[in-house]
């Protein structure tokens, strides 16, 4: 029996190191994108906060018509055109009082989003580090199931010499035949294991 292992990992196949592979899950990972979007948000709404301690500036202007004219004493019977063009500049008191509060939520907000952006790359840097380590150990066990096939072939090449010159007995010939059989089981097995673990990391660092 020949199971086709070719398809699945290739042998040159690089990883990188787990820093690496943590680089690019931070660039990938969505909750780490909208959660710093969401720091964005609650530093835009400090600065909108930030901005009530500043005076309003207005501009304004007026052109009426007046009857009778009172710029005189006694008023004059006559109407009269006036235009006023002008600059305002308002600063309400009470802001003082209300922004002061308004300015500590929104930096609570901004710590609490800090928070989030910190917890979501720990739990990444974690899952990487797992994931890369289950990766890592599975391939040190193909490097295992490797050898121990190069030793049970040469097994059953020593004792099938033996038996060819009728120095061993069938069942010894039968038992090395099937502890090669069993070897290549294995590294079959564990190639794929390898392979599940490795689209597992691919998967941790969304790729995909």
């Amino acid at each position: 029996m020949h199971v086709d292992t070719e398809d699945l990992i290739s042998e040159k196949a690089e990883i990188p190191y787990v820093d690496d592979l943590t680089e690019i899950a931070l660039h990938k990972n969505e909750s780490v994108e909208m959660a710093t979007k969401n720091l964005s948000l609650k530093e835009l709404d400090q600065k909108i906060t930030k901005a009530n301690y500043l005076p309003k500036i207005t501009a304004g202007g007026e052109y009426f018509l007046k009857y009778p004219n009172m710029m005189f004493f006694p008023p004059e019977p006559y109407a009269y055109r006036l235009g006023m063009i002008g600059v305002n500049l308002t600063y309400p008191i009470e802001s003082l009082y209300k922004n002061k509060y308004k300015m500590q939520e929104a930096k609570e907000n901004i710590d609490l989003a800090k928070l989030q952006i910190e917890e979501n790359e720990e739990n990444i840097r974690h899952n990487v580090y797992e994931a890369y380590k289950k990766f890592e150990e599975t391939d040190q066990k193909v490097k295992i199931a490797e050898e121990a096939i190069n030793q049970a072939q040469e097994n059953y090449r020593i004792v099938r010499t033996k038996y060819a010159n009728k120095l061993s007995l069938i069942t010894e010939l039968i038992d090395a035949d099937n502890a090669y059989l069993e070897a290549q089981s294995n590294l079959i097995s564990v190639k794929i294991n390898r392979q599940l673990k490795y689209y597992q990391l691919q998967y941790t660092i969304g790729n995909l």
